[in-house]
């Protein structure tokens, strides 16, 4: 079995399909759902819900740390070789969210190409907020950081503990940081 989820996980409407795994390089348990995350940060219940179609993939190695807490409701999430998310990672997906390869993410993170199923109406015009999230390769994302929908971050990309970003595009090498996140002036890189 390439996939092991802890007990702890409650899992709600998994079944045959909703989960792929796309590389010919398949190992033992290379995919760990509800495991390991910072002994510092308390973890909350942790589950996985799939609706309506929606598709979780995976392209290799990764680690959901405990109290993750994942919801597609028909939408796909396509997540890179050598993923890691520390404790208390909440994905909310209902069209698209696409994390690239070697992408490391905190604690407290929440990610969301949705709003739920609420239209705001803004001088009349509705606009129901759904919009594909993608965060290209070697992506670092610190702590309690918000992503939203319509957002892509660049290659080589560090964004800053309690950053809240939504519509943002982004290059490679860069800091984004704020609440609404800026992308700030230099050129940046990270390693673990």
């Amino acid at each position: 079995m390439p996939v092991i989820v802890n007990y702890k996980v409650k899992l709600i409407g998994i079944k045959r399909g909703c989960i792929l795994i796309k590389t010919s390089d398949k190992k033992r348990f290379m995919i760990k759902i509800g495991f390991n995350g910072s002994l510092f940060v308390s973890n909350v219940t942790s589950s996985l819900c799939i609706r309506e179609n929606g598709k979780m993939v995976f392209n290799g190695n990764a680690v959901f740390g405990e109290g993750i807490n994942i919801f597609l409701n028909g939408g796909v999430l396509d997540i890179g070789n050598n993923f890691y998310a520390n404790r208390n990672l909440l994905i909310q997906c209902e069209k698209k969210i696409k994390i690239g390869n070697d992408c490391l993410i905190g604690w407290n993170v929440s990610i969301r190409d949705t709003n739920g199923n609420h239209t705001v109406i803004k001088n009349g015009i509705e606009n129901n907020n759904k919009g594909e999230i993608v965060l290209k390769n070697h992506v670092w994302i610190a702590s309690e950081v918000l992503i939203l929908s319509n957002t892509m971050v660049g290659n080589n990309n560090i964004i800053a503990t309690r950053s809240m970003i939504k519509g943002l595009k982004s290059d490679c090498n860069k800091l984004i940081a704020g609440s609404p996140a800026s992308i700030k002036e230099g050129t940046y890189a990270w390693k673990n």
